[in-house]
Parts: C-alpha cells; structure tokens; sequence
C-alpha cells in the first residue's frame, strides 16, 4: 500500500467522522465506503459504516461490515456492539447474544455487553438471567445510568416495587435529562399509588422531550384515573400539536378521555380508530372482524403494540353493552386477554353478568375459565391459622371502593359497627386516587393500606405482614378490585362479599348472601360454600329521602327506570314495550346515568320503542342529576319502577323502595337477577316479584290499575324500609360478625 493511499484514506475517514459527528450519517456513508475502496480492512471504516447503516434503519445491510469489522480484528468491542444491536434489530437473538458476550470478555470494565444480554434475556422472558447481566453491568459500572434504569424498570415489573423505584431514582441522578427515565418513575409512582408524583414525572419527560407521544398518553391515563377531566383535556390538546394525523396513541387518549366525560358513543368511535389503526383494518372493519384479525396477527405484534391494542380491547368491550352488542364485547375481551391483559378476564365475567342471552352452563364455564387463569402461575400454600380461640380475630377488606362509590354506602358499618372487643379491622384500598370518603375509612382502621395498582405478590406480602386471619374480598368482579390475589393465598380464610356471582376461585372461602339471593338447591355454579345470611345489608337509610304525596286518581300512569343504561338490554327493553301497549297512556322515564346525556344512547332506545309500536312521545329521558335529594324528587311523578334484567337494580331499587315507589322486577335464576327480588321479598312485597315475562307486564299493568295500594305504599314504605333489617347496621354486623367468628373456629379445628 502506498504512503499516498494510507494519506488519502486518513483523509477521507477524517471527513467521515466529521460528517458523522454532525449528524450527515449519509455523507459519511459514502466517505466510509470511499475508504474501504482504498483499504478493505480497515476496522474503523467498517465499524462505523455499519454504524450509518444502523442508524439508516437498514439493519440487515449493517451485518456483513460488522462481521468483517471482528474477523479482522476480534478484539474489536465497539464492532461487537455494533453487531449485537443490529442482530437483534433483524429478529436473530442468539447471535446477538455470542455479540454480546464478545463484548463482555474483550471490554471487562464496560456495562455494555451484560446490558445487552439482559436486554435479550428480558424479552425472550428469562427475567432471572436479565437481572443477573444487569447486576453484573453494574458490577462493572456503578454508575451507569442506563444499567440502573434497565434493572430498576425489570424489579418494579417483578413485584419489587421499592427496589425498582430506588434503582430508577439514581439513573435520573446519573442522567437526569433522560427523558424516559422520568417516564419510567412516573409509572412507577402511579402504580405505588402516589399520583400526584406520578404527573409531576410525566411532566418534567414532557419538559425534557416536548413530543414524547408516550408521555403525553401517560399522563392523561393518570388524569383520567383521577377523575381531572379539563387537565386531561388539555393535555390531549397539546398532544394533538406533536402528534402526526391518525397516530392511535392521541385516539387511544382521547377515548379515555371521552370514557370519563360519559361519552360511551365518542369513547368508542376513537378506540375503534386506533384499534384499526394499530392492526392495519379498513377504516370501515367491523369490531368483529377485528377480533378475528387480532387472533391471526397475535404471535407477530411486539410487546408495546401488543399492550396497546388490548388495552383499547379491553376498554371497548366494557362500552359495547352499552349497545346491545355483547357478542363483539366477549370477542374483544378474550382478544385482548389473548395479547396477555388479564384484567380483560374479570372485565368479561362482569359484562357477562349483563348478558340476557348467556347459559348457565355458559356463566359455569367462564368463571371457571376465569378462575383458572386468574392463578397466573401463583401456587402458594395457605397461610397457616395461629389466632388462639379467644384472641382478637384480624379482619381485612379489600376494594377499590374505599371511596365515593354506591358500595362504599355498604360497606361503611364494617368499620363503623365492627365490634373492636373481638375484631380488629384492615382497609386495603385499590382505588387509584382517595378521597374524604376514602380517609373517613382510613381514621376508623386499625390499619389502612392505599395500593393502587401494586402487583398482586406485593398485596399478598403486606396482608401475611399484617397478620390478617380473615381476607375479605369486596365486590370482586368490578372497578379495580382483583379477585386473582385469592391466589395468593395471604389469609388462612378467604371472604366474598357484596359480589355479584361466583369468584370462580376456589382459593375464595366462603361467599356471603341470603337465602334469596342464592336459594337452596339453585342451579346457579359457585366455587365458594355459600353462607347464608338472613338478610344482606344494602345501604344506610337515605336521610334525603321524603314521603311522597298521594298520586292523583286521573294522573296518566308513569313507569320509570333509573338503572345503569348497560342493564337495559333488549329483551328488558322489549319486556317493557309491552307494558306499555299493556296500559293505555303510560309514559315511561329513563334517567340518572350520566351516559344518558348521550345523543346516541337516546337514539338507541327512541329507537327500539318505536320498531315495537311504542309512540316516541310516550319515552323521557332525564338529564344526569348529581345532587342526591334532587334525583329523588324524580320519584314525585313516578307511580312505578321497572327493574332491569337479568342485572336487576340495586341502588336505584333501594331508592325506590325508600321513596314509597313500588318495583316490579324479574326473578332470575342467577343471583344478579334476584337481587331486587330479594329486597323485596324482605319488605313482604311478593306482589311485585315476577317469574316470567308475561308475569312481568302482567304485574306491572296491576299495580298501574291500584291506585289505592300504590297511594297506601307511599305513605308506609318509607318506614317500613327504615326500620327494616335492610337498613339495620348492628343487626346486619352481629350477624356477620358471627358467621367471621364460625370461620374461625372451624380454621382452628383445621389447624389442630
């Protein structure tokens, strides 16, 4: 080689790397291959040019100059770097891997190439080999920003929430304009419960990398999870200025954001879009059909996309009922369960409770299905009973209603009537934001837990630490509440209560009812022993509540229904177009729900009463009312209730029955459909119960037609339901108190 080609080519490499340095990764592409041409070694040339290649996004082209790049020089860690990202780029883990290990051995005092072999390890699932390549990064480099954050995300994702928070915390110390790495403690703090943190995480990534779309989603998930809809709002707004046309993360938002506001119809026209889009369907696809790709394309989409697209699954298959569509809810639910969101397994049972047209021998096999699945690999013996007869028994409640929530109502004397000389109670709350209802709970604890969104292991840690003999598992199937931590096995006795049906898990004790609510010898599947209370409590008495004054004999008859608008299913709403070619005039009042603001939910029923015949002016639809005494001022007009089936009312019956308002409703053979029935039943108002949906318009018409009993009943009920068991918190909590200490003395005959 002559001394003019090593000058020419120094030359052209010192260009190169000019170009390079100033982000020309194009130009210096081409003065790397002009330097090959003149010295087809040389090792910097190769590397580097494979380097432009990378970072072109040509990947497979970057492979042959970095292998030759180590065939003439295999002590060369920069190329072996190169190589392994590139490998992994073009889906060939195991040769990035040996890259990697190259790395390892000829630059023992870098983090790199252990970082590289967890990050291998970590997707492929071998998540104890990826902490072990992290600690040995950090063996290496203990300050590496990068490794810190890597095993601190990895930890947290494991259940150690502590451990990856403080791991997270020094990579920001190391490097704190990371922007991701205040992404990553954002999330973090929101799982930990600490929201207020969280948003001022994802606020200084957003002050780092003003277009980060990720952290933009993030943070409105956070808004919206704490009920902030105008900040949400605005920072959807900004979002929309960073964001290109059509990119599903500003349509996922947005959907989240209309979901809040009770704009079901909007909420799933924008999850629709970017579920589209994320897939790659028409604009026009049928939800359907979208499942059905989903189920094709599942094994090829990678972790982010997969995470995304079921979580727009799992949120549009809890709207859908909202218009009679459970079919596409169902496919969408086990799509997004598919793409491994198990939340969308108890999300399917839930809206399963809905569904008119399931079996029972369907609900059997969903539950269990759901049972089975919500173990997640969890095989953890039983925490052994140790309380001596005699000692104070510890009681712990677990729920995300801790908070301003029809449940909380319920669940109030638990806490306020338990008796302290025997019992000792634990609050767990999974809501993601407390409110004053929520610290009301926490002052009348004897210990108080706010866990938002902590891993299950974790939950079950702090309850076996806790002592807690008796786990109570409260509303199991709805908002945030996760029965799969039965699983976890961190009480010796497990409860459900106030659920509507069966956990499906068999880990779960004991469910509280009343023998009207679950007969004996139902034909309704559990997986629990049923105790049968003599009644369930429903709700403090309504101090709002006001005797109504006599119905007027000549007053055209007015049926009303204030029940969640998901409950009204065709088949109810079929049912109660016959009662009104049943009688004569009557009008029919739906209202309440926030949802029913929503043009399209009107149009919905507008339209189905009139495909039955029903004149659109005999159909009123309220709008939403927040202030409890003005919402039941409605029953003032009101001669009737329909209940709702197969998910009968709960709260709207109770306040019904409060104001002196009959409720005729449709007993079921599931414990949902008999849930009026069995307030009724409590109140000697058997009249009112139907068993078919003939009986059903047939009571109805009959109660229109008794002023006489309808005027009596608003002058009485509203005391007999106050003075009832229904309302009785001290005879409702000896009762259940007695059937806890029953638990316990049979865990002590186990245990001996």
């Amino acid at each position: 080689m002559s001394i003019l080609t090593v000058m020419d080519a120094s030359a052209l490499l010192n260009a190169a790397l000019e170009c390079h340095r100033a982000g020309d990764v194009e130009s210096a592409a081409r003065f790397y291959e002009q330097v090959l041409a003149l010295q087809p070694d040389n090792v910097d040339a190769l590397n580097l040019l494979g380097l432009t290649l990378h970072q072109r996004g040509r990947d497979a082209d970057a492979i042959a100059p970095l292998e030759r790049a180590v065939a003439v020089q295999p002590g060369f860690a920069g190329a072996w770097l190169h190589l392994g990202t590139v490998l992994r780029r073009v889906n060939r883990p195991q040769d990035a891997a040996r890259a990697y290990m190259r790395v390892a051995e000829t630059a023992p005092a870098s983090a790199l190439g252990p970082m590289g072999l967890g990050q291998i390890a970590e997707f492929a699932g071998d998540r104890a080999t990826a902490k072990r390549h992290y600690l040995d990064a950090l063996a290496r480099e203990p300050q590496h920003g990068g490794a810190h954050f890597a095993l601190g995300t990895l930890l947290a994702n494991d259940g150690d929430l502590r451990g990856g928070l403080d791991h997270v915390r020094q990579a920001i110390a190391l490097d704190p304009a990371a922007p991701d790495h205040h992404l990553a403690l954002a999330t973090l703090l929101f799982v930990a419960g600490d929201s207020s943190g969280a948003i001022a995480a994802y606020r200084k990534c957003l002050d780092l990398a003003p277009g980060h779309l990720d952290a933009w989603a993030s943070l409105i998930a956070a808004l919206c999870a704490g009920n902030d809809a105008p900040a949400a709002q605005t920072a959807l707004d900004a979002m929309k200025r960073h964001a290109q046309a059509n990119d599903p993360r500003v349509d996922m938002a947005q959907g989240q954001l209309a979901n809040l506001q009770g704009k079901p119809a909007a909420a799933i026209a924008a999850l629709s879009r970017a579920l589209r889009n994320m897939i790659g369907a028409a604009p026009d696809a049928r939800l359907g059909d979208v499942a059905r790709i989903l189920g094709e394309q599942v094994h090829a989409l990678d972790m982010v996309r997969r995470e995304r697209i079921a979580a727009a699954c799992d949120v549009l298959g809890t709207l859908l009922p909202l218009f009679d569509d459970f079919a596409t809810a169902d496919a969408l639910f086990a799509a997004a369960a598919k793409l491994g969101r198990l939340r969308a397994l108890k999300n399917r049972i839930a809206v399963s409770l809905y569904d008119p047209d399931l079996t029972l021998d369907r609900r059997k096999a969903l539950h269990l299905d759901f049972g089975e699945k919500m173990r997640d690999g969890a095989a953890v013996p039983p925490v052994p009973w140790v309380r001596k007869a005699g000692e104070k028994i510890r009681i712990g409640y677990v729920s995300s209603d801790f908070r301003r929530h029809p449940v909380a109502r319920s669940m109030r004397p638990l806490f306020a009537a338990a008796d302290r000389e025997r019992f000792a109670i634990h609050g767990y709350n999974l809501a993601f934001v407390e409110d004053e209802l929520s610290r009301e709970f926490a002052a009348m604890a004897d210990g108080w837990h706010h866990l938002a969104a902590r891993p299950d292991a974790e939950l079950a840690q702090i309850v076996r630490r806790d002592g807690i003999d008796i786990l109570v598992h409260v509303a199991g199937h709805f908002d945030e509440n996760r029965t799969g931590l039965a699983w976890r096995r961190a009480a010796p006795v497990q409860v459900s209560l106030f659920d509507a049906a069966t956990s499906g898990i068999a880990a779960i004790d004991y469910l509280i009812a009343d023998r009207h609510l679950v007969p004996r010898h139902g034909n309704e599947f559990y997986a629990e022993r049923v105790l049968r209370l003599p009644n369930l409590y429903i709700h403090p008495w309504l101090a709002e509540a006001r005797t109504l004054a006599p119905r007027a004999a000549n007053a055209p008859i007015v049926f009303a229904s204030f029940s969640n608008p998901t409950k009204l299913n065709g088949r109810t709403l079929e049912t109660w177009a016959q009662v009104l070619r049943a009688v004569e005039g009557a009008t029919l009042l739906l209202g309440h729900a926030r949802a029913m603001d929503e043009p399209e939910i009107r149009q919905r029923f507008q339209a189905h009463f009139t495909k039955a015949g029903i004149d659109p002016a005999r159909i009123a639809v309220r709008p939403y009312v927040a202030d409890l005494a003005a919402h039941l001022a409605s029953y003032h007009g009101v001669d009737v209730v329909l209940d709702p089936f197969p998910f009968n009312g709960s709260t709207s019956t109770f306040e019904a029955l409060s104001m002196g308002v009959p409720v005729v409703s449709l007993t079921g053979d599931t414990m949902m459909s008999r849930w009026s029935g069995a307030m009724l039943a409590h109140l000697g108002l058997d009249r009112c119960r139907a068993a078919s949906v003939e009986d059903y318009v047939r009571v109805a018409a009959e109660l229109a037609a008794d002023i006489a009993w309808r005027n009596a009943l608003r002058a009485g009920l509203p005391d007999r339901m106050k003075y009832s068991a229904l309302v009785d918190e001290r005879r409702w909590m000896h009762r259940l108190e007695r059937a806890y200490r029953a638990f316990a003395r049979r865990a002590i005959m186990r245990a001996t």
